[in-house]
């Protein structure tokens, strides 16, 4: 989805397809920087997918624990 990314940590970003609001009352409207390139603010990146921001900023899907086998039941 098009939009600002921000990276949280190694495996989350934040989105914004709107607005952004800062605590210094700056507010970002995320159509007035489409295409942008380079950071727009304070870690804020323009990219056109989650895919391209995930690439760019370094950020991967956690890995998740491998599910235990069950045993399949017998047929009645």
């Amino acid at each position: 989805m098009k939009g600002l990314y921000l990276k949280i940590s190694e495996h989350e970003l934040a989105f914004a397809a709107g607005e952004i609001h800062f605590p210094d009352g700056t507010i970002i409207t995320v159509h007035e920087h489409e295409n942008a390139v380079g950071e727009v603010k304070d870690g804020w990146y323009w990219f056109n997918s989650r895919d391209e921001a995930k690439a760019a900023l370094g950020v991967s899907d956690p890995v998740l624990p491998e599910m235990p086998e069950f045993p399949t039941p017998p047929t009645p």
